[in-house]
């Protein structure tokens, strides 16, 4: 499998853009789309995501093997594909918070998101991950000072974008289509996953369409859910907004 790289100086979103390639295109489509900043970024559960010039912003798109379960935890790795590459070259930890935001220092380093598509040639999963290179303070809300970091900060200096862009891809392109069967990685990806695991330990709150529910976070099953251990018991949790509190000690 080839991959052809684009970059564009300005998007509304590349994960929107690519996504209507694959709704137009009958043959497969293997395309990273790059962009040097994003008017319309998006985040779960459609939040905003800022993307100012600077960043590193793309989507890949990944052709599904047939018969392929929609896995919980293909957005888990992908969050594990972009920290093994970050902690290569940085000189602090470098976390997952569950699902797939990237942390350092306790602090956002990134994000991920994964869609899924019925193509014309199949099913697609179009992951975009945003990376902060250099932080422009007065380019954020000033809600966000103190809760974001940059690669900077971390001693990871960006010599070539493209370069690690594709290494970030290509991670990810071993667990999609070197272990051929999703399902049969899910064990290592859950494994890896709680060397990394950023809300580990913490008390963190979860919020859904039925309410809130406050637990400790216990790490994740092999289906890539987050363990929450509240008063109710264990809960296993595969959707909704999940913050911890940060005013609370972690529990080890």
């Amino acid at each position: 499998m080839e991959r052809s790289y684009y970059y564009v100086r300005s998007i509304t979103s590349t994960n929107t853009a690519l996504k209507e390639k694959l709704r137009q295109s009958a043959d497969p489509v293997f395309d990273i789309l790059s962009a040097g900043e994003q008017t319309g970024g998006r985040g779960r559960q459609g939040r905003r995501f800022l993307s100012p010039k600077g960043g590193i912003y793309f989507s890949a798109a990944y052709l599904l093997p047939e018969n392929t379960k929609r896995p919980a935890f293909l957005p888990l790795y992908v969050g594990l594909s972009v920290q093994k590459v970050l902690q290569k070259r940085a000189e602090q930890p470098i976390f997952v918070k569950w699902p797939n935001d990237i942390y350092a220092n306790e602090k956002k380093i990134g994000g991920v998101l994964t869609e899924l598509l019925e193509g014309k040639s199949g099913l697609y999963a179009v992951v975009g991950v945003g990376l902060n290179v250099k932080i422009e303070t007065s380019l954020f809300p000033t809600a966000l000072n103190g809760r974001i970091t940059d690669l900077s900060a971390v001693g990871f200096h960006v010599r070539d974008r493209e370069a690690l862009i594709k290494e970030i891809v290509a991670e990810t392109d071993r667990f999609v289509y070197e272990d051929r069967v999703l399902e049969q990685a899910a064990f290592t990806a859950a494994q890896a996953f709680r060397n990394v695991d950023f809300l580990y330990g913490k008390r963190v709150t979860r919020d859904s369409p039925a309410g809130k529910t406050t637990g400790i976070a216990a790490g994740v099953d092999d289906a890539g859910r987050l363990i929450l251990q509240t008063e109710n018991g264990e809960m296993r949790v595969d959707s909704g907004a999940v913050e911890w509190d940060e005013g609370v000690l972690p529990v080890l």
